[in-house]
């Protein structure tokens, strides 16, 4: 995903030469770090929400309750969502996973197309979409 953020980086760059107005969003770029089990985030940490300032919730799935982890026999790591408290639009996504990659490039693409608000519930973390 790397080279990917290296290419939107440097054709941001070469709009700025040509006198265009150049943009990226940082919060909607994902990182993996390839170890096992993979590490994950989409979005802002809590760390960042919380010196900013936003008022904010975090809802976290267990892999043990996920059906392919269980499947394989793979079940440590957990989902971390966090959301704004008042909007519940999504912030940030952060895994721990040997699935990691099936879970992540979904909700990385939904991130770039919608606006995503989170519902946290005990056991269940629901995202809708809306359109942007």
């Amino acid at each position: 995903m790397l080279a990917h953020k290296a290419e939107d980086e440097g054709i941001i760059c070469v709009e700025g030469m040509v006198g265009g107005v150049p943009h990226i969003n940082y919060d909607c770029v994902p990182s993996v770090v390839y170890t096992h089990p993979e590490v994950a985030w989409v979005g802002k940490a809590e760390e960042a929400v919380k010196a900013e300032g936003i008022p904010y919730k975090v809802g976290s799935f267990p892999m043990a309750a996920n059906s392919r982890s269980k499947t394989n026999q793979d079940t440590d790591g957990l989902v971390k969502v966090i959301a704004h408290k008042e909007t519940d639009r999504l912030l940030g996504v952060h895994i721990v996973s040997s699935v990691v990659r099936d879970v992540l490039l979904p909700l990385y693409f939904l991130l770039l197309l919608f606006h995503l608000i989170v519902i946290l519930l005990p056991d269940l973390i629901v995202i809708i979409l809306l359109p942007r």
